[in-house]
C-alpha cells in the first residue's frame, strides 16, 4: 500500500510538470508599427491602406520621379497596387526580413501567410521612408 502511494504521488508529480512543458496558450504575434521612420512601418503602412481599399492614400507611399512619363507611372503603379490589394486582403504579414542596400535604402522580403512573397526597396527621404517599388518574388 505504502508503494502504491508513492509511485501514485510520483505519477501525479511528473504530470504537473509535464504539463510546464506543453504550451497551452498561442503566441502573440509581434505587431508591426503603422510608423514611416522606419522601412517595415512605410510597408506595414502601405498593407493597411490597402486592406481598408484606401488606394489613393497608398500611392502617397511611393517616390514619384519628375518625368514626362509620370502619368503613364502612375496609372500602372494604380493597376498593381489594386491587384496587390486583392492578393493580401485577408492575409497577414507572417515573415519579414530587412536588408540594408546603403544607408538610405532597404530592400525588404514580407511574406503573406507562408503564401505570397513580395520584396519592396524602401528609401529614406528627409526622416521618413518611402517606397521605391516592390514586386512579387518569383520562385
Amino acid at each position: 500500500m505504502r508503494k502504491f502511494r508513492f509511485s501514485f504521488l510520483t505519477i501525479v508529480i511528473l504530470i504537473l510538470a509535464g504539463c510546464e512543458l506543453i504550451k497551452l496558450t498561442e503566441a502573440k504575434k509581434k505587431q508591426i508599427p503603422l510608423d514611416p521612420t522606419q522601412s517595415i512601418g512605410t510597408v506595414a503602412l502601405l498593407v493597411n491602406e490597402l486592406k481598408q481599399n484606401n488606394i489613393d492614400g497608398s500611392l502617397k507611399l511611393f517616390i514619384l520621379s519628375d518625368t514626362s512619363l509620370n502619368s503613364e507611372y502612375f496609372f500602372e503603379l494604380k493597376d498593381r497596387l489594386e491587384r496587390f490589394g486583392r492578393n493580401i486582403s485577408n492575409r497577414s504579414i507572417t515573415y519579414y526580413k530587412v536588408d540594408t542596400l546603403n544607408p538610405t535604402e532597404h530592400l525588404l522580403s514580407v511574406e503573406f501567410d507562408y503564401i505570397y512573397d513580395y520584396f519592396f526597396i524602401a528609401q529614406k527621404n528627409d526622416d521618413i521612408w518611402l517606397i521605391k517599388s516592390f514586386g512579387q518574388k518569383k520562385q
